[in-house]
């Protein structure tokens, strides 16, 4: 973490650089759940954590699917974090999260007042039509 530190305070470091698959240092902190490395790296000045990888993933997106709880709350914790923000498909967070059956990171979507719940994500579909599609019984209550 001191070293991230470092470089972010070095003006000469580009805070967005991306490697050969368009990942960022903080895409791939989140996805390594390195929580201390997000945390320092999603308040970092300039760092963009909403730019998206080669596939159209951002950091919120890319670690979904490893259910880092820490991960999320940081990640959500910045107002520079867009939680509506559809990849290149068409998810969003939250209808990737209601299709997947993860009640903890649905949930913690859910309190963010800025997520909107009606937007639709994969073929046109809200959230709450991915949950029923996929039988996730729990987030279709929830929503």
């Amino acid at each position: 973490v001191e070293i991230v530190r470092i470089m972010l305070g070095d003006g000469r470091v580009d805070v967005n650089r991306q490697n050969h698959h368009g990942r960022t240092p903080l895409s791939l902190a989140a996805i390594n759940g390195l929580v201390n490395g997000v945390r320092v790296l999603v308040d970092g000045r300039g760092v963009d954590p909403n730019l998206p990888d080669y596939d159209g993933s951002t950091a919120l997106h890319l670690f979904i699917y490893d259910k880092n709880v820490e991960v999320m709350r940081v990640l959500l914790s910045s107002e520079k974090t867009d939680v509506n923000l559809a990849l290149d498909r068409g998810h969003t967070p939250l209808t990737l999260v209601a299709s997947t059956g993860y009640m903890e990171l649905t949930k913690l979507l859910l309190a963010d007042p800025r997520v909107d719940l009606n937007l639709p994500g994969l073929a046109g579909h809200a959230p709450l039509v991915h949950a029923v599609t996929t039988g996730c019984l729990e987030t279709v209550q929830l929503l």
